[in-house]
């Protein structure tokens, strides 16, 4: 315990020596960056300035040379006296985490430092000296934690949480990156910029009022690197249940970008059919409300990538192959799902305003907006279906199970949400202080509620009735395991008992045509141990 203490004291001031030092190197970027093309227009550095960020400078270098190495040699010197210290918890925590704040802040901010380059009104030496700052910063503490393997147990655990946990963050950040980035792009290179707010121009220049084009393309794929590079990272764990998960997580963000751009589609064709004018803005540009390429490409992109990994994992290990198709279908069914009941729903509303108006209209684009909704989620049906056969074939139930859960879990929630709303806004309504168009509120409530009851009612019953609530679901159980010679040789013989009267042997008909019939069964999987043993049971109480 006290040693464990001191090695956490060692690592917390030698990370606190390296960001005192990461500091002091970007104070002094800032200043030098500021004097080339970042310069700022409005703010140009004396020499005093000059001056003073390179003393600072050298005396957080200096400062943390001395301090920082000195317990850099402890660390040292405990890990050459303890092997265990070398991949111990305590180094893989501080080491892990410390990359885990450090990457995605330089990775972020690095993005929009390039973004701006092509601004004429942009100030970047502050952001551009962070960026190159942390980046070292996190270059040095991925070469100090790769000196060492970690140890399995606890060490093991947070190097894949900063694998893939920052992986999980990058892709975050891409996709705040990557819609307005190819937004903008598609406007500009296909709608001759009608889309945008701003006008914007191509190449090595600078535009004098809008963005540049080409320096919104390298900040994405500046982002991408690091997020693929992560994924090169952890290419050999395989076997890793972090790494699936994680990658199911993903594959499941990029699928609701996928569904994002095939509703909008179904959007765009009811419009037209409806007859709904659209403007420029709404259609392309940076954040349009019916861009279709920018949350579809994402999407594509995402699925891409994670599937090749989650392949390499099949590939590697074929008996993991079923379980993942199958949750990766169980995945896509629930989205899909969450899509079609949410367009139900936003029907049903539609309908109860048309009975009962409240004070907000009931425009074509509701009725659009909720059918669009159902034919996107609609094949969540058939998937289902083919969840369920699949399950069934295989004897794999944890995805279906999954699946199951997650629709019941939202259908409750929905519930008691909506009739909590419901109820409020009724009650609110009859005690004499109404809310403001308390109708509207009341009846989305009454909308999520019954929608809500609906699903909770399939789902139980279908539940129920396939055995996804019992501990071993028959339909379900995996075939028993085959027993071996010799048990099923003990289980042919009669025991003899030299106290009760002996037992007539069975006729030669029973013991070759029943007991044969139950142990080709017991074989075949189709009955467990225990009821072959009860059948056996059965025909000697016969022949007795």
């Amino acid at each position: 315990m006290l040693h464990g203490l001191y090695r956490v004291y060692l690592y917390i001031v030698y990370i606190a020596m390296l960001i005192f030092a990461a500091i002091g190197l970007g104070m002094f970027l800032q200043t030098i960056l500021a004097q080339t093309i970042f310069r700022d227009p409005y703010n140009v550095p004396t020499n005093a300035d000059v001056v003073q960020s390179g003393t600072f400078a050298v005396v957080s270098w200096l400062i943390a040379a001395l301090v920082g190495g000195l317990h850099y040699w402890l660390i040292r010197r405990d890990m050459r006296s303890d092997s265990a210290a070398k991949g111990g918890a305590v180094r893989e925590f501080f080491l892990n985490f410390a990359e885990i704040l450090t990457l995605p802040l330089a990775v972020g901010i690095g993005s929009s430092t390039i973004s701006m380059l092509g601004e004429s009104f942009s100030n970047v030496s502050g952001i551009a000296a962070f960026t190159i700052a942390a980046l070292a910063l996190w270059a040095w503490l991925d070469w100090e934690r790769r000196r060492t393997q970690p140890n399995a147990g606890a060490a093991i655990v947070f190097q894949r949480i900063h694998l893939y946990g920052v992986q999980l963050i990058l892709l975050f950040i891409l996709s705040a990156n990557w819609i307005p980035t190819v937004g903008r792009l598609v406007d500009g290179l296909f709608y001759g910029g009608r889309g945008s707010d701003t006008p914007s121009c191509v190449g090595f220049t600078v535009c004098q009022q809008g963005p540049n084009l080409l320096s919104l393309a390298a900040s994405t794929l500046f982002i991408v690197l690091f997020w693929l590079w992560y994924g090169y990272l952890s290419h050999n764990d395989t076997s890793s249940l972090f790494r699936r998960v994680f990658h199911f997580i993903s594959y499941g963000f990029g699928f609701i970008f996928v569904l994002t751009g095939v509703y909008r589609i179904f959007t765009l064709l009811l419009l037209t059919i409806l007859k709904v004018s659209l403007t420029a803005s709404e259609i392309s540009g940076p954040g349009a409300q019916y861009d279709i390429i920018s949350p579809l490409s994402l999407g594509l992109v995402t699925i891409g990538v994670y599937l090749f990994w989650l392949r390499r994992t099949t590939l590697l290990y074929p008996a993991e192959k079923v379980l993942t198709n199958l949750t990766i279908q169980a995945i896509t069914a629930a989205i899909m799902a969450a899509t079609f009941w949410g367009g139900c729903a936003l029907l049903l509303l539609n309908v109860i305003e048309k009975i009962a108006p409240s004070s907000t209209p009931l425009t074509t684009e509701s009725w659009a907006y909720a059918i669009a909704l159902m034919l996107t989620g609609v094949g969540y049906i058939l998937l289902d279906i083919l969840l369920r056969r699949r399950s069934s074939q295989s004897t794999i139930s944890l995805p279906l199970r999954g699946f199951v859960f997650a629709l019941l879990g939202a259908s409750i929630l929905a519930i008691a949400i909506g009739g909590a709303i419901a109820l409020y806004a009724y009650s609110t309504a009859a005690l004499g202080s109404p809310l403001d168009n308390w109708q509207y509120t009341a009846h989305t409530g009454l909308a999520v509620f019954i929608i809500g009851v609906i699903v909770a009612a399939i789902y139980l019953l279908t539940s129920i009735r396939s055995g996804l609530f019992a501990r071993q679901p028959k339909t379900l159980q995996p075939p028993a395991p085959m027993q071996p010679a010799a048990e099923i040789a003990t289980i042919t013989e009669l025991p003899a008992n030299p106290i009760a009267p002996s037992v007539a042997p069975l006729p030669e008909d029973i013991r070759s045509s029943a007991i044969g019939n139950v142990l080709d069964d017991l074989l075949a999987g189709t009955i467990s141990r225990d009821e072959a043993i009860a059948r056996i049971e059965q025909l000697l109480k016969q022949a007795v």
